[in-house]
């Protein structure tokens, strides 16, 4: 994966080089749209792995997300997290650690080298023949505390 940063992104670009960390990606995943018990929403958190995806504009070729206005579209069109952070939110949630895994999230993208250290809003990243931008950072859904039966997942997640 190679990263376009933008001048005004020096630092962290800096912060890379120095760290000697060049993005990789772990997993693409996509999923469809399950039931969440026992309330009955329609969610798009249980992604699976896939080998190859197809990028377009509003999202993955295969990945659906139930709650539109929030997920998906130009803007939130793949989700990405970065690998090291599921041991931590094992750690955090020993109960539902089998939860902490790629997929479990919502995400489309683990990404080594992605961090909130490393990126920051308007980087560029090429993945095959897709160019990405960040243009949000994660925003983080209420049924990821449901899946994991704890209250406070998002806020450790976000924080």
């Amino acid at each position: 994966m190679k990263n376009h940063h933008p001048d005004a992104r020096r630092a962290k670009r800096s912060l890379l080089e120095a760290e000697h960390v060049m993005p990789t990606v772990d997993a693409l995943l996509i999923g469809a749209l399950r039931i969440l018990e026992p309330e009955g929403q329609r969610i798009g958190l249980f992604k699976e792995p896939v080998a190859r995806v197809v990028v377009r504009r509003f999202g993955l070729v295969g990945d659906h997300q139930a709650d539109r206005r929030y997920h998906g579209g130009p803007e939130k069109a793949v989700h990405q997290y970065p690998p090291d952070h599921y041991p931590r939110l094992a750690a955090r949630f020993p109960a539902a650690a089998s939860h902490a895994v790629p997929g479990s999230l919502g995400e489309n993208l683990v990404s080594a080298g992605m961090t909130e250290r490393t990126v920051c809003i308007g980087d560029r990243y090429q993945m095959g023949e897709a160019e990405l931008e960040v243009s949000h950072p994660r925003t983080l859904c209420w049924k990821i505390n449901h899946r994991f039966g704890e209250a406070e997942p998002v806020a450790v997640l976000a924080g």
